[in-house]
């Protein structure tokens, strides 16, 4: 059993920063674009005239985030898991 979990822990940040700057450079600069302001902390784009604006992102950019928490999270644990312990883990195999 692979007990290293550095390479999954990293990974798992690794993928938390991806996310981070997906959103910014779409719902952010989206807001930004139309002449807002985005509010962190409600996550809402504030217009000029104080009207909340809904962009419309919410369902699509769910999806992406769960895409790109998986994706990175796998390749950098991968790309971080020392040979040996890949090889450890292929060798040993339940027997019956």
């Amino acid at each position: 059993m692979n007990t290293n979990t550095l390479p999954k822990f990293i990974g798992v940040l690794a993928s938390f920063i991806v996310i981070w700057f997906v959103t910014k450079f779409t719902v952010v600069d989206s807001c930004l674009d139309l002449g807002g302001k985005f509010d962190y902390s409600t996550g809402q784009c504030i217009l000029e005239n104080g009207d909340a604006v809904k962009l419309g992102f919410e369902t699509p950019m769910v999806i992406l985030y769960v895409i790109i928490g998986f994706g990175v999270t796998l390749i950098v644990s991968r790309l971080l898991t020392p040979k040996s312990a890949k090889n450890n883990n292929s060798e040993e195999s339940p027997k019956a």
